[in-house]
């Protein structure tokens, strides 16, 4: 009787080490860019730069792989990865405006949105229940709560009045730049996690399906 609980536990205790070590990883890359005198600013050649990139690329990689073998959950899928993919384009944005021309990223941002929108309309009829059984999920609270903390608190943090007020006379851009950018990182590791729960949940219930 022991073994119906200890495996779950087992396996819920193995994600949330797995999550502390992505968290400990996103504070040595903020170490590292403190450490950094090249990136005092916390620019976009910055290790937390970087391992964000990172984690968005493996999330978007997951989810892609996962699309052939969960047909009926296509359509949530799809709109994650769409998501990841505006994302993506966002933490290029300097990119483009240097190699290319002031504003490609909102037109390749924008293209992205359109293909997903899209993609999802021709899958119109599994919308709505796709969808359902992604908010089921343990995975869609990790992911909710890290666009939360990405789109929403890390730009709160980033409002440079705050700062001002905070730290009047000794007001440093970078400090603030630092906090935007940790809490973001912070945000992308957690929907970077929620979508790799979320694949390895679909093929857990098509294994057990096959």
């Amino acid at each position: 009787m022991d073994k119906v609980y200890t495996k779950p536990l087992l396996r819920v205790l193995g994600h949330a080490c797995l999550f502390a070590l992505f968290i400990a990883l996103d504070f040595v890359s903020i170490t590292l860019d403190v450490r950094n005198v090249a990136n005092i600013n916390f620019g976009e050649e910055g290790y937390v730069e970087w391992f964000q990139e990172i984690q968005l690329f493996v999330a978007f990689l997951f989810l892609l792989f996962s699309l052939r073998r969960n047909k009926a959950e296509q359509p949530a899928i799809i709109f994650m990865a769409g998501c990841l993919t505006v994302a993506i384009i966002r933490e290029y944005n300097n990119f483009f405006i240097d190699y290319a021309f002031q504003g490609a990223w909102s037109m390749l941002a924008s293209i992205a949105g359109l293909i997903t929108l899209f993609a999802l309309y021709k899958r119109r009829r599994n919308v709505l229940q796709s969808f359902y059984f992604f908010t089921q999920t343990q995975a869609y609270g990790i992911v909710l709560g890290g666009f939360f903390v990405t789109f929403i608190f890390s730009r709160f943090m980033g409002i440079p009045n705050f700062w001002h007020y905070v730290l009047d006379k000794n007001y440093i851009r970078d400090i603030e730049r630092m906090a935007e950018e940790s809490i973001e990182l912070i945000g992308y590791t957690m929907i970077a996690f929620g979508c790799v729960q979320y694949v390895l949940t679909l093929n857990k219930i098509s294994s057990k399906k096959a």
